[in-house]
């Protein structure tokens, strides 16, 4: 073994020491340390601080399974829903930012309740961008202070000003079913992500009645229904032609 001998530092000794120890493994060469020791016997393991263990396959096979991934990693499937419609959200607003087409408060309102809008259109087969036009020229999206809650507009109620003697509670119940879940998105105020179903529920057949129409006519027609005037009605539609431009003419990031 003599032809493998070296000469090394203390420092480096005690560490191929330490090394060795930890696999296992002792005196596999003659190590001569510049100070004068020449480990020549077994190691002495009384030195160190701790002693080896020596592990065996069997010890191997024993150990205990990497733990599976907790509950709380794992989003539930209207913890999804949501995360998809943010998501989609996020990148609608990036367009409306960098539009410079919006107000500070319009961009926050869409970041907030875009899910909202996005899900209900989709349920009630409507474009998103009418919920929102609408959910702002009612109520300022919600806005607080806004007189939409304080009952001094009744019969039109809620953040969409739905007319209650004609679409009573019970029609908002009926609509919501299946958007349960957008009750944990935050809103302004409890119930928006029903009220705002509830308009969907009202826009959806309209659009249907009156696509033959063509878009646009559809469109001006169902703003009508929450409108007070032809005049709103038409300031309602060409806010819906203006920001549905602003969408169509940039491809969503």
């Amino acid at each position: 073994m003599k032809d493998r001998e070296q000469t090394i530092t203390r420092r480096d000794f005690l560490k191929i020491a330490e090394a060795a120890v930890a696999v296992g493994v002792v005196n596999a060469f003659v190590i001569k340390d510049t100070s004068g020791i020449t480990p020549s016997k077994p190691f002495d393991y009384s030195l160190l601080k701790f002693k080896p263990v020596e592990t065996t396959d069997s010890d191997l096979e024993t150990l205990p399974p990497s733990p599976s991934p907790s509950p709380e990693q794992t989003l539930s499937s209207d913890e999804q829903k949501i995360q998809n419609l943010q998501n989609e959200t996020a990148r609608y607003v990036q367009i409306a930012k960098e539009s410079g087409k919006f107000t500070d408060k319009w961009v926050n309102d869409l970041k907030m309740y875009g899910p909202i809008y996005i899900a209900v259109a989709e349920e009630f087969e409507i474009d998103w961008k009418m919920l929102w036009i609408t959910h702002e020229m009612e109520s300022g999206a919600s806005a607080k202070g806004s007189k939409a809650f304080d009952g001094s507009t009744y019969p039109y109620v809620g953040g969409m000003q739905r007319n209650q003697e004609t679409w009573p509670d019970e029609f908002v119940k009926e609509a919501f079913t299946g958007l349960e879940y957008l009750k944990a998105i935050p809103t302004n105020y409890q119930g928006d992500a029903q009220e705002i179903a509830g308009a969907g529920a009202i826009m959806g057949p309209n659009m249907e009645k009156y696509k033959d129409l063509g878009i646009k006519k559809a469109v001006f027609n169902t703003f009508s229904l929450f409108a007070g005037s032809e005049g709103s009605a038409q300031k309602r539609f060409n806010r819906w032609v203006n920001i549905d431009k602003v969408f169509s003419d940039r491809k969503m990031p």
